[in-house]
């Protein structure tokens, strides 16, 4: 299968727990036999720092985690030079299983660079999510209008689903295959910075596993 059609997109609003959704995600793919990897794409605040992944991921992963190269210095990274560097570490990659992409909370056109890589889409928005406010500071704009970013991304690629987020007051796991959307809660992003799985819900793993297959058996 070509790189593009085997690449997946994981975008959404900062805060709505898309890094661990990617990493736990990656996690089940390869346990379910896929040649899974991982790429950090959000060079401007990246969640899987090249320092860090030592403390959180074993050798095992940490041999599929792609990252950010001197993520200290990125501190006045163009756009321009996104899109390179993005392009470069991208086309490094050997795996030849799903290649999971985290992406950028604020849409720009480092977002749109990502979106041309990839043939699959999961947008995560947390449920508090207000649009008038967190649209205009996302950037998820269009003719002037603040809109809610799973209307923002929809239509963009042909396979996509949505995930609504939940904090771990709201207990609410589900996924619909045939509507394409799921709800999480718990996505805790101290979860793999630390390398403890046990602050994610165990239904909220469990359910992502469920996405996994889903992609395996109908998308790969």
């Amino acid at each position: 299968m070509e790189r593009n059609a085997r690449t997946l997109l994981c975008l959404g609003p900062p805060h709505s727990g898309k890094s661990v959704f990617a990493f736990v995600l990656f996690k089940h793919l390869r346990k379910l036999g896929n040649d899974a990897c991982i790429m950090d794409c959000d060079y401007y605040s990246p969640t899987y720092r090249r320092i860090r992944i030592a403390e959180f991921a074993g050798s095992s992963d940490n041999e599929h985690i792609y990252t950010t190269p001197n993520c200290r210095k990125l501190h006045k990274l163009t756009e321009d030079n996104y899109c390179r560097l993005s392009q470069s570490i991208y086309d490094s990659i050997e795996e030849e299983g799903v290649i999971v992409l985290d992406g950028i909370g604020l849409h720009t056109k480092s977002t749109d660079f990502l979106l041309s890589l990839a043939n699959m889409l999961i947008v995560l928005c947390p449920s508090k999510f207000k649009v008038d406010v967190d649209s205009k500071r996302c950037c998820y704009v269009r003719e002037g209008k603040p809109i809610h970013p799973f209307e923002f991304y929809h239509g963009l690629k042909n396979k996509t689903v949505t995930v609504t987020t939940y904090y771990q007051d709201e207990k609410k796991v589900s996924f619909d295959p045939k509507g394409l959307c799921g709800e999480l809660y718990n996505l805790d992003r101290d979860a793999i910075l630390e390398g403890n799985f046990e602050k994610i819900a165990k239904d909220t793993i469990d359910m992502i596993l469920q996405i996994a297959s889903f992609l395996l058996d109908n998308w790969i």
